[in-house]
């Protein structure tokens, strides 16, 4: 998702032709005018998600103001972005050495059975 500019833009093609859509958004209270080239219904679905995230924050730390829990929420989703990018790379480093092992196997067994079609007479 690709969030271009807070203010209202009619629609617009981009470069890649691409339809970049203004959305009326409210966020923790505020009315937002968002300029984006992502599916409407993505957008949405990240600014419940950080509505959610917000007021659980809102909810466990009553005292702070909407600034101190727009931080915290953005420090709480980082963390969690960068856990997932941590998981995922791993996860491609399992895969590749596990590729790796089934290539060498794979081409020991095709070895060994050209080496037996040799034979055969």
């Amino acid at each position: 998702m690709t969030l271009l500019d807070c203010g209202s833009v009619d629609e617009v093609e981009t470069p890649s032709e691409r339809a970049r859509r203004s959305l009326e958004l409210e966020l923790f209270g505020q009315r937002l005018t968002v300029v984006s080239d992502s599916d409407p219904a993505l957008v949405r679905e990240v600014v419940d998600f950080v509505n959610r995230r917000m007021e659980q924050i809102r909810d466990g730390a009553p005292r702070a103001g909407a600034d101190q829990v727009a931080l915290l929420a953005a420090l709480n989703i980082a963390e969690e972005l960068f856990e997932e990018r941590r998981r995922r790379d791993a996860l491609k480093r399992t895969v590749r050495e596990r590729s790796r092992t089934l290539l060498g196997a794979i081409d020991r067994l095709s070895r060994q059975a050209e080496g037996r079609e040799l034979e055969a007479p």
